[in-house]
């Protein structure tokens, strides 16, 4: 399993613990260690430990997968600035429940999809973007 960790602590960051623990339910794939978030937080995340800022990222020696669950575009570009390691990946995260069809269906990386999506055809996600509902 790969060691991941997420980026952001707020409530979509704990939406994304939730879409792991389900990918992970139906195919065991990630070791979730906790949260990074530049707002400090004294005490566990939804059962995850707080592991420091965004820029602690850069100390890791292993490597390590990322989801980062922010939104806000502008926040999002900052925080990826900040990110310099080479052992830092970013998966893409699909919900088990997620359709995707097979004709000309292009994903980039750093993706998060959630449960109920439905990628039909000639569709192509760069980096970063979240399908979620409303």
């Amino acid at each position: 399993m790969k060691d991941i960790a997420i980026i952001g602590a707020g409530g979509f960051g704990r939406e994304v613990k939730m879409l792991i623990d389900q990918i992970n339910a139906v195919v065991p794939t990630y070791r979730l260690i906790g949260f990074f978030d530049d707002k400090f937080y004294d005490k566990p995340i939804n059962g995850l430990p707080y592991l420091g800022s965004v820029s602690d990222i850069n100390n890791t020696e292993n490597e390590l997968a990322i989801a980062l669950a922010i939104a806000d575009p502008a926040t999002k570009k900052k925080v990826l600035e900040k990110i310099i390691s080479k052992l830092v990946s970013f998966p893409n995260l699909v919900h088990p429940t997620v359709v995707i069809g097979t004709d000309s269906v292009n994903l980039g990386r750093g993706n998060i999809i959630c449960a109920a999506t439905i990628l039909t055809v000639n569709i192509s996600l760069h980096n970063f973007i979240i399908l979620n509902l409303a």
